[in-house]
């Protein structure tokens, strides 16, 4: 009895894993396509540049994540969607080293993403070590 509502428990844990990567996936997306379109002299001219380049970030995230699924050549996805995740937050520090003075609520959000890519990748890592387990 105890083992099957383990079971059923972890079933549950990574369909959660599995959701929240989708939607961090869109949140990567979404991040990619403002800065893309992002007019305001805020930023360099370059950065929107850049921002079309960021749309490989949620591409290598689900790449990985399809890998965690698959169950096979789970190291390689696990390594994706954390490359994809570390990648965001350069990106993120990027764009608070160009602002010209940093504000509270600026380091508020910084911080709140720095933990949510923390989440993504403690569900990257659980979703790779579920598959690993007999």
């Amino acid at each position: 009895m105890k083992t099957q509502k383990a079971s059923w428990l972890m079933q549950i844990l990574n369909v959660v894993c599995i959701l929240y990567l989708i939607l961090f996936a869109f949140s990567e997306a979404y991040s990619a396509l403002a800065t893309a379109f992002d007019n305001s002299r805020r930023f360099p001219a370059w950065e929107a540049t850049l921002g079309w380049g960021m749309f490989v970030l949620p591409a290598l995230l689900m790449v990985g994540l399809v890998f965690l699924l698959l169950g096979k050549r789970l190291t390689l996805g696990f390594s994706l969607a954390a490359t994809s995740l570390l990648l965001y937050l350069s990106f993120m520090f990027l764009e608070l080293a160009l602002v010209p003075r940093i504000e509270h609520t600026d380091l508020v959000f910084a911080g709140i993403w720095i933990g949510l890519c923390a989440l993504a990748t403690m569900a990257a890592w659980l979703l790779r070590r579920r598959s690993t387990r007999p």
